[in-house]
């Protein structure tokens, strides 16, 4: 008994394990052909569990990617195959053997292209541009840890020509304004041309969009009346 007269009784508290996962959600990110390093998912399991499942879920989009290897109560996640550019989802559903406890795992996965290229080039042509105004060159890159390939181009435009269809690895794409394909259009328009970059196999296509506006000068009218037939003088052109 306590001075006060209270009862001091003595006890222990047991903590139970809840079912838990070292980390909430996973995220990898490569460039195609490439694999993310692998990452470790380890878990606490509930009491009264004998084990853990895992199932990769993936909803709507591609399946078959994360490759899901268990040891105990560590999984090791990983990129299985290669998937064009693109943003990707899935989950694990972790569950506890013999409590049927139950933990999500959101999974993304964000692919960049292999080819880098600007996605657009502006090109604003008119009585003041110069000559070399009318050609350019792109350069056909790769993302980082990938080497260097070979490419292949066409074009879905008249008025824009390709110096060559294709280069090798390094090489930049050359590219000029067909003089009669520009005089055919409009004057005072705008035009988009479409250039296709495709390189090694697992890479994705890649386009640039060349916008072109044409603003050269024009002649509206002559005075006729400036000059006498048969004889010198100044026209007006306007």
């Amino acid at each position: 008994s306590t001075a006060d007269g209270g009862v001091a009784c003595a006890y222990t508290t047991t903590v139970l394990p809840r079912f838990k996962v070292s980390a909430g959600s996973l995220a990898f990110a490569a460039a195609e052909t490439t694999a993310p390093a692998a990452q470790d998912l380890s878990t606490v399991l509930p009491r009264g569990a004998s084990g853990v499942t895992a199932t990769a879920n993936y909803g709507q989009g591609p399946a078959g990617w994360l490759d899901v290897r268990q040891a105990g109560a560590v999984f090791t996640v990983q990129h299985r195959n290669n998937l064009p550019a693109g943003q990707y989802s899935a989950q694990l559903d972790l569950v506890a053997v013999g409590t049927g406890d139950s933990l999500t795992v959101p999974v993304s996965f964000s692919v960049s292209a292999g080819l880098v290229l600007p996605a657009r080039v502006e090109l604003a042509l008119n009585g003041n541009s110069p000559a070399s105004a009318t050609q350019g060159e792109l350069a056909v890159a790769v993302a980082p840890g990938l080497p260097a390939t070979a490419w292949a181009a066409s074009v879905d435009a008249t008025w824009l020509r390709l110096a060559s269809g294709s280069g090798a690895p390094g090489a930049p794409l050359q590219w000029a304004i067909d003089p009669a394909g520009f005089a055919a259009l409009a004057n005072q328009t705008q035009h988009e041309a479409t250039i296709t970059v495709r390189g090694a196999d697992g890479l994705s296509p890649q386009n640039v969009v060349l916008a072109l506006s044409k603003d050269m000068p024009r002649i509206d009218s002559i005075d006729a009346l400036a000059v006498l037939a048969g004889e010198p003088g100044e026209v007006l052109l306007h």
